[in-house]
């Protein structure tokens, strides 16, 4: 492992962790060492989500690795089936079992057919090469082998959110103002937000959706699967700014032959049209603080440099990506190293990023788009970065620094 001055990028075994541990009613058990969990425990916690799985790990010890015995994960389920009566059990590998070759899948089906009743699934991505995104986007898929076959409701058009995940700022503030704006525009209801707001019960509504909103690349590979079990057709993409709110909108209209309520795009954009008519005319005014910085997610990354250069105008400054495998030309991506090379207190113009990367450069926390290690989410109402209502936040914050002496 590299020298880090803050912390190692997360592992696969972490992402699949913080996405599995938000399904309420499910049961994430770990075959591996107790500090794992606890640790993991420990930053759920800090999301400040009220309804959430548990997290269990059956411990390990030398004889367990030595003689690659698994009846500690057998006695494991026994044991919270009977405390828990959970509705799905994720079985979750460590590097220990990948040492030792154990074979998870074999295990599961031993397991399943003991309790027929609820989901056990196994995961993969827990290895030592898994990274985070595959950790996230393996949970994402793998939660599709809950749902059963049904019929369509014909009445109330309906829709699933893919990709709400708790270790991006604002994800709880981002999830209601979605839900918000697609009431108000198309008259539709949310069955599962997966996984900020979702549990077995409304995995298992999935398939009756009409559409499913995927808001991070990683879930595309669910989104996919969903389409070729039940035809149910998705959309890609975070809504920022008023133009691109409106298109995320539009879009959702045409898939599904049905006319948006002008009338909500208009309030909306009456609403914020002063702050973000006087927000474009500062940019113009002050070109040299209306520069723009930005650095985490892609998807987070992309939607804001989009609605800051294209909509508002701005000046393009240092804009970076956190993952390898999904750098662009215009978003390359960034290890900690880079970024440390070209962020200091001296830093200039608008900069929106991790808290690190905000304390670093000595910037206000109220500027982070990805949520750390140390995070805490003890506010749930907080303004939104998405939506209508998030670009009207995202303007005030700007204008805040560009009307700065």
């Amino acid at each position: 492992m590299g020298l880090y001055k803050f912390h190692p990028e997360p592992s696969g075994r972490m992402g699949l962790l913080w996405t599995l541990g938000l399904i309420s009613d499910a049961v994430v058990l770990e075959f591996g060492a107790m500090g794992h969990m606890l640790y993991a425990e420990k930053w759920l916690k800090q999301t400040g989500l009220r309804n959430r799985g548990k997290l269990y790990a059956t411990h390990i010890d030398e004889k367990d690795i030595s003689l690659g015995i698994t009846k500690r994960l057998e006695e494991a389920v026994d044991e919270i089936v009977e405390k828990d009566s959970p509705k799905a059990i994720f079985l979750l590998p460590s590097s220990i079992p990948e040492i030792i070759g154990v074979d998870l899948d074999s295990l599961r089906e031993v397991m399943q057919q003991k309790y027929r009743n609820i989901s056990i699934i196994t995961l993969k991505k827990g290895g030592f090469k898994d990274k985070y995104f595959q950790g996230i986007e393996e949970a994402l898929y793998k939660v599709t082998e809950i749902i059963p076959r049904q019929e369509k409701p014909k009445k109330i058009l309906t829709y699933n959110i893919i990709g709400s995940c708790a270790d991006l700022n604002k994800f709880q503030a981002d999830e209601r103002e979605l839900k918000r704006i697609l009431k108000g525009a198309l008259g539709m209801e949310c069955l599962c937000c997966l996984p900020s707001d979702s549990s077995i019960s409304k995995i298992e509504k999935m398939c009756c959706a009409h559409i499913n909103l995927v808001i991070r690349r990683e879930g595309i590979k669910a989104a996919e699967e969903l389409e070729r079990n039940f035809g149910t057709p998705f959309i890609y993409g975070r809504p920022y700014g008023y133009a691109g709110t409106g298109k995320w909108l539009e879009d959702i209209g045409q898939r599904l032959n049905i006319q948006v309520n002008q009338a909500f795009i208009n309030e909306e954009i009456w609403e914020g049209r002063y702050v973000y008519d006087y927000c474009r005319q500062m940019v113009k005014f002050k070109e040299n603080k209306s520069i723009i910085s930005l650095g985490g997610n892609i998807d987070v990354v992309k939607g804001i440099m989009e609605f800051a250069c294209g909509e508002l105008g701005m000046k393009r400054g240092l804009f970076w990506c956190n993952n390898k495998e999904y750098e662009t030309e215009q978003i390359p991506y960034y290890n900690e190293k880079m970024w440390m090379e070209n962020i200091n207190e001296d830093f200039q113009g608008i900069l929106m990023s991790g808290k690190e990367v905000l304390e670093k450069a000595c910037r206000d926390k109220t500027y982070t788009i990805d949520r750390g290690l140390e995070s805490w989410n003890f506010n749930w109402y907080t303004p939104p970065f998405t939506g209508f209502r998030g670009a009207m936040n995202l303007c005030s914050l700007w204008l805040e620094y560009i009307l700065e002496d």
